[in-house]
């Protein structure tokens, strides 16, 4: 193979973390702070701005109408520009101003580096201000289909502001910077600091297109919730204790195994929190979309790392194998049915579900794959450029070695680094010339866990649904 070609490097790939690769990839969309700005001279591309605009100079209270426009409906402005593509809206980020208050220096942060246009090299997300008023706004030109988690960011002043959720310090520009929800934006799922055991520190805020899926969080929660316990299991394998919550559905009975199938998800803290997974799995329970499905969220917050946890590994499959399936048959009931177990994870935890389950035939027979890492290479190829002839190593695993009885749900992001989609295509395409016939599927959306969110469902009812779900759903995801 060709590893060693430039095309794409594996260094910009271990910046793909989950939760928008949160620390690493937001400060990359942030301008410097600038100089207060101007007036703006030429109309904006908005159609309820360029009206705000006329009306302002026409009606003194035509701003406070506005922001109470805003207040009701929530930000950002999502629009169809007359004239424009049927299948592109135009998305205006929104901040205010109290009179005299100067610039704020607010610009967007969000890993759209394939939507968002650059401007000298860095992204031009700066908000400016419209007119004289105490609006300030940025626009951008989006798919109608897709939905964005996002955060507002400024350069951090000489007193940190307590609202900030993280900060980050870029030392290349020796500024560090702040990172803030939308607080015009009611739309918001709870934000990691730190992906594998957080702690929460607020909420990412979010925004879709008219024509995106419906969004599973804006959806009442299903009237009967499932229980969920944490545990720290120690391990001898791993030589350290690891951290697990389990979930048992609404009606769990101890007493029937058989009647409960198993789901493991690795990064457990982020599916627990951001994606909320109990309430996903509550409501397909409501629905009688699935069996009873036991879920064991894994912390991936060992002493190693995610980075190191996740890519195939002997101690994490003995961990597993040897020890957690033990330990979890001595607390739960559940069946061994392998048919009825599903691994699944994100980025590095695709890459870990497919690995693991691959090792691990007789306690995994379906793999949830969320936009995998399957460029991932071992040393001493990690830092080697990876060019559009060149397979990851797990592609080579599944292509090399004999079939294993596996179902595959994958998916990956349509807006992802390049990388991410050709990989992911790769592996599918390996995965039906060994026989496995995988259901494929792409999103209108990003590398990160509200789409991930937004999907996990279909995955999951496409590998083990009730038949008649199943099939509908493998009909109308399976893009194959």
């Amino acid at each position: 193979m060709n590893r060693f070609r430039c095309c794409w490097t594996l260094l910009l790939l271990l910046s793909f973390s989950i939760v928008l690769s949160a620390s690493a990839s937001a400060s990359a969309s942030v301008s410097e702070p600038v100089q207060e700005q101007e007036p703006l001279a030429t109309p904006p591309d908005s159609p309820r701005l360029t009206a705000l605009l006329q009306a302002m100079s026409r009606d003194d209270a035509a701003e406070a109408g506005f922001w109470r426009e805003v207040t009701r409906e929530g930000a950002p402005l999502v629009e169809r520009v007359p004239g424009g593509p049927s299948d592109t809206v135009l998305v205006t980020f929104l901040w205010r101003q109290p009179p005299g208050g100067g610039d704020p220096g607010i610009a967007i942060a969000a890993w759209l580096r394939n939507l968002m246009p650059e401007s000298g090299g860095r992204y031009d997300s700066q908000l400016q201000r419209l007119g004289d008023s105490g609006v300030w706004y940025r626009s951008y030109r989006m798919p109608a289909q897709g939905r964005f988690p996002y955060f507002l960011v400024r350069a951090q002043g000489e007193q940190p502001d307590p609202r900030a959720l993280f900060r980050q310090h870029d030392a290349s520009r020796g500024l560090r910077h702040e990172f803030f929800q939308d607080p015009l934006n009611p739309r918001a799922r709870p934000y990691l600091e730190h992906i594998t055991h957080g702690p929460i520190t607020g909420g990412m805020s979010y925004v879709g297109g008219p024509d995106a899926p419906p969004d599973v969080y804006a959806l009442a929660p299903p009237a009967q919730r499932g229980e969920v316990k944490h545990y720290e299991v120690p391990s001898k394998v791993m030589e350290e204790t690891r951290r697990i919550a389990v979930y048992t559905p609404p009606g769990y009975d101890p007493a029937d195994a058989a009647r409960h199938g198993v789901l493991l998800v690795f990064d457990g803290m982020a599916y627990l929190h951001t994606v909320d997974l109990p309430m996903l799995l509550d409501r397909l329970h409501a629905q009688h979309a699935i069996a009873p499905l036991l879920a064991v969220m894994l912390d991936s917050a060992g002493r190693r790392g995610r980075g190191q946890d996740l890519p195939p590994d002997s101690l994490l499959s003995r961990f597993l194998d040897e020890e957690l399936w033990p330990w979890l048959h001595q607390h739960y009931a559940f069946s061994d049915d392998p048919t009825r177990a599903v691994v699944a994870g994100a980025s590095l935890g695709g890459l870990a579900a497919a690995n693991t389950a691959f090792s691990l035939p007789h306690r995994f027979g379906n793999v949830l794959s969320q936009s995998g890492s399957y460029w991932w290479w071992p040393s001493p190829y990690a830092g080697a450029a990876l060019t559009a002839s060149d397979d990851g190593w797990t592609i080579r695993r599944f292509a090399d070695q004999p079939q294993r009885p596996l179902r595959f749900y994958q998916e990956v992001g349509t807006w992802e680094n390049p990388v991410m989609p050709l990989t992911n295509r790769r592996m599918r395409d390996t995965l039906r010339a060994r026989g496995y016939a995988p259901c494929y599927s792409e999103f209108e959306g990003g590398h990160d866990l509200l789409a991930w969110g937004n999907t996990f469902s279909q995955g999951l009812v496409a590998l083990v649904g009730q038949p008649p779900m199943r099939e509908e759903t493998r009909r109308r995801v399976c893009q194959n």
